[in-house]
């Protein structure tokens, strides 16, 4: 027997308490605000009832927060057998939602992620956004579309890529490259810098936000970026081979750039 139907609020934007309920109340709904989950950078809120209970999920979010797109079932009825809703923000935008993921009694425990699409009175949150991906990487594609945010991947002292994630919005929206447009060096010092440039598929400067930076496909220290940038440097000198002394995330114009400082590979500290 169902315990009732909830109304997700996500324009609550689950605050500290994770409250993103439509102020509506089940017996014995557990909510859960996990940070850094399911990898750095991003928030799940996850709504259940403990011993497998089921609940109903209405398909029309309250406020402006659109409607889930459900294929089974009118479009106006719950969805019903719901052990689990979760609501998945970026951490760099805490106020936009991005994916929502419902497991159902007879999913196996898997659940099915709709990724947001449109905005205003056209939002809506679509299966098809992200079919058949995981959830990393469901998440990593619609922060690409939704903020503008890609994972930065360090591989050593000189080079970095943007292959942590394999999604269709980073392979067909941006690329990065090196560029022989570099700052000087400190005067006297051996450092060497390796400047990136990102870009559009067409070599067009492309402004992007950095979700997560990481090294070697591990986690770092390094705060998601929130503000644009275009241009990434590595800062490193003859024998450091490993890890990078600094990191520089350039905004446009002349806005004041973002520094990293390396005490050891891990650990990548403003």
């Amino acid at each position: 027997m169902s315990a009732g139907v909830l109304t997700l609020n996500v324009d609550g934007k689950c605050g500290k308490e994770c409250n993103c309920t439509g102020g509506q109340s089940i017996a014995k709904l557990k909510v859960s605000k996990e940070p850094d989950t399911p990898v750095k950078g991003f928030t799940k809120c996850m709504h259940y009832l403990e011993g497998g209970s089921t609940f109903k999920l209405n398909k029309t979010l309250a406020g402006d927060g659109g409607t889930i797109s459900a294929t089974v079932g009118s479009p106006d009825a719950p969805i019903p057998n719901v052990t689990e809703v979760s609501i998945y923000y970026w951490d760099g935008a805490p106020d936009r939602p991005i994916l929502i993921g419902i497991t159902k009694k007879s999913s196996s425990g898997k659940p099915t992620f709709y990724g947001k699409n449109g905005t205003g009175g056209h939002l809506s949150w679509l299966a098809g956004q992200v079919r058949d991906l995981e959830e990393q990487q469901a998440l990593d594609k619609q922060n690409c579309y939704n903020n503008d945010a890609i994972p930065f991947n360090i591989k050593d002292s000189r080079t970095g890529d943007f292959e942590e994630s394999k999604t269709t919005c980073m392979q067909k929206s941006r690329k990065i490259k090196s560029t022989t447009s570099l700052p000087d060096p400190p005067p006297g010092s051996e450092y060497a810098v390796t400047s990136f440039r990102i870009t559009d598929t067409s070599g067009k400067d492309k402004e992007t936000k950095i979700s997560r930076v990481t090294y070697r496909s591990k986690p770092t220290d390094i705060p998601p970026i929130s503000e644009a940038i275009e241009k990434i440097r590595l800062y490193s000198y003859p024998g450091s081979s490993q890890v990078p002394l600094m990191i520089e995330f350039k905004p446009p114009g002349n806005g004041g750039s973002k520094w990293y400082y390396s005490a050891n590979p891990m650990v990548l500290t403003g």
